[in-house]
């Protein structure tokens, strides 16, 4: 089995077809194939189906694709890995960020990677969280925030912060209430919610024995938060969503009591991909931005309104940063920096 078999062999199965791969690959289509009969024949079993539209996997196919991306990406780090520490991180990095979260960290992470790093070439994708966990499982991104999934062998996390979900509306609905709500009662409102967020409240509604009916599912973050300043509905979300409308009294947010709910974000890549220097590097710069956002939030809570039994709370993790790298063996929207 060669390199090059497991490259020709990635292009098809991306492509969906010899005649494509063939074009991007600079090489003749009869040798292509012959490549990829030779390398079936070794493995013995076929790798793709034959149709009038293309190629489609097979369930081997799906296998070797996942064990060679890894093999091609591993091999291709080499250079990094062993280049001089001292000097700079270079190379293309893909991070995922969730909508929620992607506006208020996503400028500033741009602006520190071009001055501290000039040689990375970031590329940044905004997904919803199961989405980005999924990429970052494929290997289409090396890095993603996002809510945190648990456990997970396939995952390496970081955790970054928590911070409380928040009951938000237009100040016509809440706001001569009090600064706080029990969860239980936040069903006397027209409620909409994410799919994302609504799974972060799952749990707690389950442990609790509450029961919540929500009028509109909706994932698009800019329309859910037009909505509720009209005053058609509240909404559950993370107080970082919501921050700057809170400021300028354009939303209430109460915080949810009996029970609390916090959000944890964490810093993820996968377990048994390689870790090169460029990663390292944005890693670090993720952790930092985020600790910038988690005391930007705290000092905005300080300063609204008047004093309040519960604010919203913006905690980060006060822990060393710990990149961690496994041996284990086993798509882009694209914001680019140069």
């Amino acid at each position: 089995m060669e390199f090059r078999q497991l490259r020709y062999f990635v292009h098809v199965a991306k492509l969906r077809s010899f005649t494509e791969a063939s074009r991007r690959l600079y090489v003749a289509q009869p040798a292509l194939s012959r490549q990829i009969k030779a390398l079936e024949a070794e493995l013995g079993t076929e790798l793709f189906l034959r149709t009038s539209r293309g190629v489609e996997l097979t369930e081997a196919g799906k296998n070797l694709e996942e064990m060679a991306r890894f093999v091609l990406e591993y091999v291709s780090e080499i250079p990094n890995q062993l280049s001089d520490s001292s000097e700079q991180p270079s190379g293309a990095v893909s991070i995922g960020l969730p909508p929620s979260l992607a506006y208020l960290i996503a400028p500033n992470l741009i602006e520190a990677t071009q001055q501290r790093y000039p040689l990375i070439s970031l590329r940044i994708v905004e997904s919803l969280s199961v989405v980005l966990r999924e990429w970052v499982e494929q290997g289409r991104i090396e890095l993603a925030v996002l809510t945190d999934p648990g456990h997970l062998l396939t995952l390496n996390r970081l955790e970054l912060l928590r911070e409380d979900m928040v009951l938000i509306g237009s100040p016509k609905l809440l706001g001569d209430k009090e600064r706080f709500i029990k969860l239980r009662n936040v069903q006397q409102y027209p409620l909409m919610i994410s799919n994302g967020f609504r799974s972060v409240l799952e749990p707690w509604l389950k442990a609790h024995d509450i029961q919540l009916r929500f009028d509109m599912l909706l994932d698009s973050i800019p329309i859910m938060k037009e909505i509720v300043q009209r005053g058609k509905f509240c909404s559950i979300v993370p107080y970082s969503m919501v921050h700057n409308e809170c400021a300028q009294k354009k939303l209430v947010a109460l915080t949810l009591q009996e029970p609390a709910i916090m959000r944890r974000l964490v810093l993820v890549n996968a377990a048994r991909r390689p870790v090169s220097n460029a990663m390292k590097a944005v890693q670090q710069l993720v952790v930092e931005q985020m600790a910038g956002m988690s005391t930007r939030l705290s000092a905005s809570v300080e300063e609204e309104a008047s004093p309040a039994p519960e604010k919203p709370r913006i905690r980060r993790k006060q822990k060393p940063l710990k990149i961690r790298e496994s041996a284990q063996a086993g798509a882009r929207s694209p914001a680019k920096v140069h």
